[in-house]
């Protein structure tokens, strides 16, 4: 293989950066990546997953794309930054809140395991023994 797949990798998300809608897909995607680790059965990883780390990388792509768009179209940068930051924030809070929850449910219990056959029929003959002296 050449080893340019990287290179043309990096172009797309260039190319879909600066365009508004593809900034918003590069958001959903990052969300939902973001999501899906947050969710997935593997608790050893965490936070350092694939999905993760392929949410931050588009993220960071929607970023730049933004910030570059911005600087294009008007000289105030920080019109909308409140807004922003507070729907981070809440984002953050639920991703937290999510991973909370997680911890908290913890490994289920399992269940006992099931009685020995010696068990059951000591329990079947007290059963008869109580039934024949009532």
């Amino acid at each position: 293989m050449s080893g340019a797949g990287g290179e043309a990798v990096g172009k797309v998300l260039v190319a879909v950066a600066q365009v508004k809608i593809g900034r918003i897909v590069l958001w959903i995607l990052s969300s939902l990546l973001v999501l899906m680790a947050v969710a997935a059965q593997e608790a050893q990883k965490g936070l350092r997953s694939v999905p993760m780390a392929l949410a931050f990388i588009l993220a960071l792509f929607a970023t730049i794309g933004a910030i570059k768009a911005r600087r294009e179209r008007s000289p105030s940068p920080i019109r909308w930054l409140l807004p922003r930051v507070a729907l981070a924030g809440v984002a953050l809070g639920v991703v937290a809140f999510l991973l909370w929850l997680r911890r908290r449910r913890g490994a289920a219990d399992a269940l006992p395991p099931p009685p020995l056959p010696e068990e059951v029929d000591q329990l079947a003959r007290v059963e008869l023994e109580q039934e024949r002296a009532a």
